[in-house]
């Protein structure tokens, strides 16, 4: 969701506008974010994990897994809001993967 956006993808405002406290004044781009940081703590709160060092996957991993999600993901690439090649794939797995 970072990723989206960060390239300028604003469909969570209609999301965030339906949160309890959400903030009506706020520019989409605030919102957007906002929206985000809420499903970040979200996530935190029920203690989902947020790299993939636990289930043993290492840096050195990162070339296969991305090969792996482009030849057998592509169709959930296709569906995001926003272009997500290869490029993001690594980039997103190193920012989970220490």
């Amino acid at each position: 969701m970072d990723f989206n956006v960060t390239a300028g993808y604003r469909g969570y405002v209609s999301i965030y506008d339906n949160l309890p406290g959400s903030n009506a004044s706020l520019s989409e781009e605030s919102k957007s974010t906002a929206f985000v940081e809420q499903f970040k703590s979200l996530y935190g709160q029920i203690g989902a994990p947020r790299s993939l060092n636990d289930y043993g996957i290492r840096r050195s991993d990162i070339p296969r897994i991305t090969q792996l999600t482009l030849t057998q993901r592509m169709n959930n690439l296709e569906m995001n809001p926003m272009p997500f090649g290869e490029a993001d794939v690594t980039a997103l797995l190193e920012k989970v993967i220490a």
